[in-house]
């Protein structure tokens, strides 16, 4: 419902608010179930995605829809009803409830590298954006490209999905200038996208036509078809074996024999200092050997751990996942 010119009532601004408030959410859900399920899915060949549970994750977009549509209502209440509210407005409004919860979580699992002032940068960046866009109309004008439901979203939840999925062994240099070609794509893409919109609804109304709800039935589109897709996408696990009877080119390599003790606890080890003299053997190994007392595995899962071990890379950098073939 658009915003009149006159100064609306509080029952308008809390109907804007509401359906504002819920929109905006519900992309963010949207996007953040494509980043974090659809598109793995398509990039990674060997990548076993089983989908969620059909009713759980309904469940969760209907905790977005109602978290959106709560604080929607709170934005719309506290909404001035002396002047006429810009519709951008409450979306910036909208959106900042958002980046708060980005920035509440990154603080909560604070992990001060490189990679985490970086974002937490980017972050507060969007917050004066956004900040600036509900305090100034000149400022929403200017922004309008930047503080909506759309940008910040993909640009946040691209920014480090880039970093941590793709770019985890690049030099942390490379890491900034990539990850700051990325940030300023989006931006720029938005921008575009901005102006073209925003030609085409003058152009509509200079000739008294009726502008269409673009960003509502883009919306309704969208989040229709990420909840469809996270829901039914299932991809098996691709194999590759090495031909059978392979055997190593470099003969004069060292045979390395390699033991492991599987989902072993280190504090029920005697080596550890465990009371009970469980792991004798290896107490007396430990005597004339290297002792890690600090090692940690790359991953929760056997597989793709051993596959850390054997390659040197990250749990996740590894073809190595659970197979659900046959699992229903």
């Amino acid at each position: 419902m658009p915003i009149s010119e006159n100064a609306p009532t509080r029952g308008h601004l809390l109907r804007s608010g509401i359906a504002v408030g819920a929109g905006t959410w519900m992309v963010f859900a949207a996007l953040e179930c494509c980043f974090l399920a659809i598109i793995p899915w398509f990039i990674h060949p060997s990548y076993a995605y089983e989908p969620v549970h059909a009713g759980f994750t309904i469940v969760v977009f209907a905790h977005y829809l109602v978290i959106g549509a709560a604080v929607g209502a709170v934005c719309g209440l506290v909404a001035p009803a002396t002047v006429a509210v810009p519709r951008a407005v409450l979306r910036a409004a909208a959106s900042l409830t958002v980046l708060l919860a980005l920035m509440g979580a990154l603080v909560l699992q604070a992990n001060p590298s490189a990679e985490y002032w970086l974002v937490l940068a980017v972050q507060i960046g969007f917050a004066v954006a956004l900040l600036l866009t509900i305090r100034s109309p000149q400022w929403s004008r200017r922004l309008a490209f930047a503080a909506n439901p759309w940008t910040m979203p993909i640009a946040l939840l691209g920014f480090p999905w880039l970093i941590w999925d793709f770019l985890y062994n690049w030099h942390a240099r490379d890491q900034i200038a990539v990850s700051f070609a990325y940030l300023a794509g989006v931006l720029v893409v938005s921008f575009i996208a901005q102006k073209l919109f925003a030609a085409v609804r003058s152009s509509r109304r200079s000739r008294g036509a009726d502008t269409p709800a673009f960003g509502r039935v883009a919306v309704g589109v969208f989040v229709a078809a990420a909840l469809g897709v996270g829901c039914v996408l299932r991809q098996m696990p691709m194999v590759t074996d090495p031909p059978p009877g392979q055997k190593p080119t470099d003969v004069s390599a060292p045979h390395i024999v390699l033991m492991t003790l599987d989902t072993v606890r280190a504090d029920h080890m005697s080596l550890h200092g465990y009371e009970r003299d469980t792991t004798p053997k290896l107490r007396e190994l430990a005597v004339t050997s290297t002792f890690y007392e600090s090692a940690i595995a790359s991953s929760d899962l056997t597989l793709s751990t051993h596959a850390s071990i054997f390659t040197g890379l990250r749990g996740n950098g590894v073809a190595g996942h659970c197979s659900i073939v046959g699992r229903r």
